[in-house]
C-alpha cells in the first residue's frame, strides 16, 4: 500500500503543480481522498481504465521466433511416461533449500520497529486529541458568537446547532469533532474578525474536514517511515485550508477579500508553526491564492467536476 500510495502522491503533486493557477483548490482537494484510499484500504478495484494498466506485467506477450530452421522429427519411438515412473522420479528429487537467517532477522526486526513507531504515533495523537477535548470543558460558551454562528450557518445552508467555545489555551481557531462538531476560538478575537473565522470553520464542518483530517493523521501513523506520506499530510492540510478559503470568498463580496486575508495574517502571527497551514510559507501561499481567486463560470465548474471524476476513476483503480 505504501508503494502505490507513494506513486499516487507523486502523481498528484505533479498535477497540482502543473494546474496550480488553472484549477481552484476546491477541485484539487478532493483528489487527495484517492491517496487516503490507497494508504488505508488494502482492497483493490480492477478496471481497464486504470492508469496503471501500462505497468501491468500480464500484458506482456511472448513473441515467436521470426527466423529459424525447420526441425523434422524422426520416426524414432518416444518412450511413454507412466505414473509409476513419475512417482519414482519424484522420490529422487530433493529440493535445495536456502535459508537466510540474516534476512529473516532483518525483516522481523523491521516489522517490530514499524509496529512500535505506529503505536507511538497513534498514542501521541490520542493523547493530544484527548487533552484538547478535556480542556475545552473549561471553556466558556460565547452566546453572542453562537448567535452570529447561526447566521453564518444560514449563509452556508447548514442546519442544526454548533456550539462556539472560547478558551485561552489555543492561539488560532479550530473546528473539532466529526460526530458532535464544535468551534473552538481563542480569547481576544475582534468583532471584525469573528464572521470570517466562523464562516471558515463552518466550511470545514460542512465538508466533514475533521474526519478527513483524522484519516490523514492515521495514514501518517501507519506509514510514518515514508517521507512522502509526511509531505502528503502537509499538502493535504494546506489544500484543505485553501479550499475553505475559496468557499468563504465565494460568499463574500470582492471588496471584503482584503479584510479576509488580513484576518488570516493576524491568525498566522499568533501561531507560527512549521508543519501546519498557519506556517509562514503556507500563509503566504494562502494569501496569494486569495488575491488570485476568481469565481468560475457554471460551465467551467461543470468541466472541472467531470475532469476530477474521470481522474479519480483512473487513479483509484488497479489494472485488470
Amino acid at each position: 500500500m505504501s508503494i502505490v500510495g507513494s506513486a499516487m502522491i507523486v502523481l498528484l503533486m505533479v498535477i497540482r503543480y502543473c494546474m496550480k493557477s488553472r484549477i481552484p483548490k476546491t477541485f484539487i482537494y478532493p483528489l487527495w481522498a484517492i491517496v487516503l484510499f490507497r494508504l488505508l484500504i488494502p482492497i483493490s478495484i480492477s478496471s481497464k481504465w486504470s492508469l496503471m494498466n501500462g505497468l501491468n506485467p500480464s500484458k506482456v506477450k511472448s513473441i515467436g521466433l521470426l527466423k529459424g530452421e525447420m526441425v523434422t522429427l524422426t520416426d524414432r519411438s518416444i518412450p511413454q511416461l507412466s505414473y509409476t515412473n513419475s512417482i519414482q522420479s519424484a522420490k529422487q528429487y530433493f529440493p535445495i533449500e536456502h535459508k537466510s537467517d540474516i534476512a529473516e532477522s532483518f525483516f522481523e526486526t523491521a516489522g517490530y520497529v514499524w509496529l512500535l513507531g505506529a503505536i507511538i504515533c497513534l498514542l501521541c495523537v490520542l493523547i493530544v486529541y484527548g487533552v484538547t477535548l478535556y480542556r475545552t470543558r473549561t471553556g466558556i460558551r460565547h452566546q453572542a458568537y453562537e448567535k452570529r454562528c447561526r447566521k453564518c450557518m444560514g449563509q452556508l445552508q447548514m442546519k442544526g446547532y454548533i456550539p462556539v467555545i472560547e478558551v485561552d489555551f489555543i492561539k488560532t481557531p479550530v473546528a473539532i469533532g466529526f460526530l458532535k462538531p464544535r468551534i473552538i476560538i481563542p480569547r481576544g478575537i475582534s468583532k471584525d474578525e469573528i464572521d470570517y473565522i466562523l464562516l471558515h470553520e463552518l466550511s470545514h464542518i460542512r465538508r466533514r474536514d475533521p474526519l478527513w483530517k483524522l484519516l490523514s493523521i492515521v495514514s501518517v501513523c501507519v506509514h510514518w517511515f515514508n517521507p512522502l506520506v509526511w509531505l502528503f499530510l502537509y499538502t493535504f492540510d494546506l489544500d484543505m485550508e485553501m479550499a475553505c478559503d475559496e468557499k468563504v470568498l465565494h460568499l463574500l463580496p470582492k471588496e471584503r477579500f482584503k479584510m479576509y486575508a488580513t484576518t488570516l495574517a493576524v491568525c498566522a502571527r499568533k501561531q507560527q508553526v512549521a508543519f501546519t497551514a498557519f506556517g509562514s510559507t503556507a500563509v503566504k501561499e494562502r494569501v496569494v491564492n486569495i488575491t488570485k481567486y476568481k469565481r468560475l463560470p457554471l460551465l467551467m465548474a461543470v468541466v472541472m467536476t467531470v475532469f476530477c471524476l474521470v481522474l479519480s476513476i483512473l487513479l483509484v483503480t488497479n489494472p485488470m
